[in-house]
């Protein structure tokens, strides 16, 4: 576990997700879609718990991120770690995934809440990006650019 200064709690949310990090390891904080946004969700602890980068998932149905961030850190959990450009078969359902790592000029934008938990933006962050549904990914050649909108990726392209 980190020796990172958890930050004072203010309301029932923050000693909620506090609560939820010490018992789990990490919470998962999701955010809606909104007329301009896509929804995202991502995980707060991992990191702190697991010295593993946090997860955002864009795109997805609140209900299917939070399952697969939960997932990704029951993994890491038991030992294995995921790396910026590599591809993954077998951690989410019927479906490769990929990741890259979160440009942090996106962290204002989208992980206020873990700029708060960790006092700033000195925190790594893993995109876990999916595939559509021909199984190509947002940075391949015959991408369904229907998706662009919705997933937006976050970092460097994944090889």
């Amino acid at each position: 576990m980190s020796d990172h200064q958890l930050p004072t709690p203010q309301d029932d949310r923050d000693r909620k997700l506090l609560a939820d990090i010490e018992e789990v390891g990490w919470s998962v904080l999701a955010i809606w879609e909104s007329k301009n946004n896509p929804g995202f969700a991502y995980s707060l602890g991992i990191y702190y718990t697991l010295d593993h980068p946090e997860i955002i998932i864009m795109g997805l149905p609140p209900k299917v991120a939070h399952a697969l961030i939960n997932t990704i850190g029951d993994t890491v959990r038991a030992g294995q770690t995921f790396e910026p450009g590599q591809k993954y078969d077998d951690i989410a359902d019927g479906f490769p995934v990929a990741f890259v790592a979160m440009d942090q000029k996106y962290y204002r934008e989208y992980l206020g809440y873990g700029r708060w938990f960790y006092h700033g933006s000195n925190f790594p962050v893993l995109q876990c990006v999916w595939p559509d549904k021909e199984g190509i990914f947002p940075w391949e050649p015959g991408y369904d650019s229907r998706y662009f909108d919705v997933q937006r990726v976050l970092g460097g392209r994944a090889s």
